[in-house]
């Protein structure tokens, strides 16, 4: 008789389990952005304009590579980041996620890897929010001499 396989017909496979997580974690970073955004502005719509940032600042380097920005920081109101609190590092990444997906969906390159941060801001009125970015180089790793 054969050993139990996790990847039959029935069961979830790694691959799987990893993507009910994934799927998690992008409803609760949604359900995050929706607290706080609301009531003007809306969960998608911020993951709207980090794509809208990523394709009105394209720049061509040659046939089939464009490179986009891969900093963004999303300035928010005070009240707003306090309200994230200790989640707003969590849900860089997420967003982040959502840039590499819309990159590659474009040919889109990077310089470096992408980082979405978010930091509070007074001059941001209460339910809104402010993209900036830019093209940070990824940096070299430390160089290996021969001894």
């Amino acid at each position: 008789m054969a050993a139990h396989d996790p990847d039959e017909v029935g069961q979830p496979s790694a691959m799987g389990k990893m993507g009910n997580v994934e799927k998690v974690m992008e409803k609760w970073a949604a359900d995050l952005v929706d607290r706080v955004f609301r009531p003007k502005r809306e969960s998608v719509e911020v993951v709207s304009t980090l794509r809208r940032e990523c394709d009105d600042n394209i720049m061509i380097l040659g046939r089939g590579r464009t490179l986009v920005p891969n900093a963004f920081t999303v300035a928010l109101p005070q009240k707003s980041h306090r309200e994230l609190g200790s989640h707003a590092p969590q849900l860089g990444p997420v967003l982040a996620a959502k840039v590499r997906d819309h990159a590659a969906s474009h040919s889109y390159v990077f310089a470096g890897p992408v980082t979405v941060t978010l930091e509070p801001d007074p001059t941001v009125d209460p339910g809104g929010y402010r993209i900036q970015s830019s093209i940070v180089p990824a940096r070299p790793g430390p160089r290996m001499t021969a001894g």
